[in-house]
């Protein structure tokens, strides 16, 4: 019976022997971690099975082991700035003093509820009230979205998320999708910042690298 290959993995999942892209990590996580970040975007753009989304999942862990990172990944599928909102309230659950007494989100993703009232809020005023809240305490929150899309919603997001760095909330955004994907939410004329992302291609891998793995 064959060996096993290592390199097979489930969609997104860390595989028994990976080849890692040492550099890549190093990068994003230095720049994240830096006191005057040059980016607080990066997107990862290659082929299927090139390790985009395993990529991103190192940088989530490394970043989740400091303490001070709130790490939220949003479903490409679903409404985004919708999904931020509810994801973050979820996880600063979590987090002692993040939220001010009383606040809960409501089901319908619209509004807060500040001390026993209703507080309408709508899901940008709800993120900020969180990013905010985070900036004061030191925290910083990295938003991940997986085989990115071009369309009606992403730009709305994306445009968005320009308003919130514009605004120096700790916020910082990683990305990935396809060749053609990325290049189409990348030139998008109404999304300027990420056409000034930093973009990183993950090249599929040689027989020489995977050979190498091998004993």
């Amino acid at each position: 019976m064959a060996d096993d290959n290592p390199f097979t993995l489930t969609f997104g999942k860390h595989p028994n022997e990976y080849i890692s892209r040492y550099e890549s990590i190093d990068t994003i996580i230095q720049t994240f971690n830096s006191r005057n970040p040059m980016s607080q975007a990066f997107l990862l753009e290659g082929v299927r099975g090139s390790g985009k989304t395993v990529l991103m999942t190192i940088v989530e862990q490394e970043l989740a082991k400091l303490g001070d990172w709130i790490v939220v990944d949003l479903n490409s599928t679903r409404k985004l700035l919708e999904d931020m909102a509810a994801r973050l309230e979820s996880e600063c659950r979590n987090a002692a003093d993040m939220l001010k007494s009383g606040f809960n989100l409501s089901v319908a993703g619209f509004g807060v509820g500040i001390n026993g009232g209703e507080k309408k809020l709508d899901d940008v005023a709800v993120i900020e009230e969180i990013l905010s809240s985070a900036k004061k305490k030191g925290k910083k929150v990295l938003v991940t979205i997986d085989e990115v899309m071009p369309g009606q919603d992403m730009r709305h997001f994306a445009s968005q998320f320009q308003i919130f760095l514009r605004k120096d909330y700790p916020v910082f955004l990683l990305m990935t999708g396809l060749y053609e994907n990325i290049c189409a939410v990348q030139n998008d004329p109404a999304l300027t910042f990420l056409l000034r992302t930093p973009k990183i291609t993950l090249e599929p891998l040689s027989l020489f690298q995977i050979a190498r793995q091998y004993p």
